[in-house]
Order: structure tokens, then C-alpha cells, then sequence
């Protein structure tokens, strides 16, 4: 489970400036932040959030390649500090792990500089706790949010979508499904929470007649009875025992068994059907990343199978991956700083 840092306000120093950047991300934007000089910092300010539900705080962290190890900044959350320094670094975003469940309340961290004239980007933070009984859903859930195709369903708005709304009147509900996703206006991304209402509120004002495009329905386990057509599909087909216990620093870990994921299409119409074959297979290729619980995840292609005939209801193309969840923490060790000693003489 992760949780993303809620109403961020970014307060920077006097010789710091923070820009936001929408070509360099991870999720929707990044935080470009310039530095003068050491010293110079920014504080971000968030809801306040219980950190002992939580192992770790993460955040993705891009600076250019280094080819010493200088100290670059410094990140202040809690009562700890971390350091980062530059070398090594492959030219992309870093994800920075700081455990965190022992913080207590918080609702607020600083990075500041250690060296002068330092630009870096920050993206993504939160965070983070793996929960055995979830991790499965956890990753369907993350899926369901990644994976999205276009089959030529359009339609309007039939009345004005005012920014912040969450009623959404449309000129035809054909072919839309409680979870659908919708593009607006080929800007804004929502999803039908139910008919006329969207889950997330309208970011922008649209006037009447505003094209709708409407994504390809995703159907998981947990929405078996939705059986829409054409539709996508994600389940779980697979799972096995291969279970590994390790010692990373204070925490032991267990990996649990990896499992099988299958991402069908499937739709009464074989010539629609191929070419959402063809539009999955140029989109996500033999592999993807995907953002799940606070971090990039690589999965690969494992088997392809299409089927002519009926499986179910309708002709199936089946995509099959396999993945091992993240690990969960079954124990951790405290290190004892103050010894007192009693003792009896004679």
C-alpha cells in the first residue's frame, strides 16, 4: 500500500527556486528545484500523516551523473537525515527508501543543499507498507491503473463540466461501464464511479460539446459479474511456493511465492479484436513499467496465447507475465544504545 503525500506546499529558502516540470516525471509532474548555493534549502509542507502503519518513506530523486562521491544534499524528515551523495547513478530517477515506522506523527521534510549551483528533481513521494493479505489485489489494482487502450468509442458532453465537479452529464452512455476510464477533450484522464458521476473531480472547465473518448473496459476478479464487450481482463492464474527469508540491515524479510498474471482481451468481433492485439502489443511491447506502491516496477512478457474460438464468452488473446510481490517485514531488530548495570559486591 502506498500513500501518496497529500496537499503539498513547497517553501523554498531565499536562494531557492522550485519549478514545477511536466516533461521530466515519474507520475504526473516533478518538483525541479535550483539550489544557489550549500546551505540553501526548501521545506514541503503536507497533510500530517501517522507514520508507525508505514515502513518507508519514498521519493524519486533524478541529479545528473557524478563522477566522484560528493555529498550533494541532504533530506531532514522526522527525527532522521540522509545524505545523498551522486556517484553511480545511471542518468535516471532514483527511489530513495528511508524506514520511517518509528517517526511517529509528521507532516513535513527539507532537503537542502551541500554543494552550491545544484539542480535536482524530485517526484513521487509517500509512503509505503507491504501488507501480505493485499499484496496480491495490491498489484491487480496497480494494473487496472497502468494499462489502458483506445476502441474507437466517442462521445460529448450534453452540458457544461465545471472545474472541481464530479457530475458528468454525456450525450450517449453507450458502451460505459461503472470503472471506465474516459480521456476529456484528449487532456484529462477520469474515471465513471457510477452513471453521471466521475471518481476524481474535473481539473478543468469543458464546454458543451467537448469530446469524450472512452477507454477499453477492465474487468479484474473482483468485478467478475461485468462482462462487457469488447473488454480487457486481468486475473491472477498462477501462483507458487517458492518462499525465501532474508537479512537486509535490521529487518528480516520473506519473499513470498511469485505469481502468474494473464491480461486478456477478448470481443465477439475477431477483425476488433486484432487490431486491440496489435495496439496492446505496440503499447507494452514485450514489457512494461508500472508504478506500484510508491515504486517503478519492470514486468516481462513470460507467453502469448490466442485463441480463435470460444474461451468464455468470446475469442481471447492472452498475455501472461509472472511477478513476485514485494517482500514484508516478519521481524526487526533494535539496537540497544544504554546499558545500566546493578550489581551486589561481595
Amino acid at each position: 500500500m502506498f500513500s501518496e503525500l497529500e496537499n503539498e506546499t513547497w517553501i523554498p529558502s531565499a536562494g531557492t527556486t522550485v519549478l514545477e516540470n511536466t516533461d521530466f516525471k515519474i507520475k504526473d509532474k516533478s518538483n525541479e528545484i535550483l539550489f544557489v548555493s550549500g546551505g540553501d534549502y526548501v521545506d514541503v509542507n503536507f497533510n500530517s500523516i501517522d507514520l508507525s502503519n508505514y515502513e518507508n518513506f519514498s521519493i524519486y530523486i533524478y541529479t545528473s551523473p557524478q563522477l566522484n562521491e560528493e555529498n550533494l544534499f541532504k533530506i531532514y524528515i522526522g527525527s532522521e537525515e540522509f545524505t545523498y551523495n551522486g556517484l553511480n547513478r545511471n542518468g535516471f530517477f532514483h527511489n530513495v527508501l528511508i524506514a520511517c515506522d518509528e517517526m511517529g506523527e509528521v507532516s513535513t521534510f527539507r532537503i537542502e543543499s551541500l554543494v552550491d549551483d545544484l539542480t535536482i528533481f524530485i517526484d513521487y513521494a509517500g509512503f509505503s507498507v507491504v501488507n501480505y493479505d493485499i499484496m496480491d489485489s495490491d498489484i491487480i489494482d496497480s494494473l487496472e491503473d497502468h494499462i489502458s487502450l483506445d476502441y474507437e468509442v466517442e462521445t460529448t458532453l450534453a452540458s457544461e463540466l465545471k472545474s472541481g465537479d464530479t457530475d458528468i452529464d454525456l450525450m450517449s452512455w453507450n458502451y460505459i461501464y461503472t470503472n471506465t476510464m474516459i480521456v476529456i477533450n484528449d487532456i484529462e484522464m477520469n474515471q465513471i464511479s457510477g452513471r453521471g458521476k466521475l471518481y476524481d473531480n474535473a481539473l478543468v472547465t469543458y464546454p458543451i460539446g467537448t469530446p469524450v473518448k472512452v477507454l477499453l473496459p477492465i474487468v479484474t476478479d473482483e468485478l467478475n459479474d461485468l462482462t462487457p464487450n469488447p473488454v480487457i481482463g486481468i486475473t491472477i492464474i498462477g501462483m507458487d511456493n517458492d518462499i525465501k527469508t532474508t537479512v537486509e540491515g535490521i529487518r528480516d524479510r520473506q519473499y513470498l511465492g511469485g505469481i502468474t498474471i494473464q491480461v486478456f482481451i477478448e470481443s465477439s468481433s475477431k477483425q476488433k479484436l486484432l487490431r486491440m492485439i496489435r495496439q496492446y502489443q505496440h503499447k507494452y511491447k514485450n514489457g512494461f513499467t508500472f508504478l506500484h506502491d510508491g515504486q517503478l516496477v519492470e514486468i516481462y512478457l513470460d507467453d502469448y496465447i490466442f485463441i480463435d474460438s470460444e474461451i468464455g464468452n468470446f475469442p481471447r488473446a492472452s498475455f501472461i507475465y509472472k511477478i513476485k510481490p514485494s517482500s514484508i517485514i516478519i521481524s526487526q531488530k533494535d539496537t540497544i544504545t544504554d546499558f545500566t548495570f546493578n550489581y551486589k559486591k561481595g
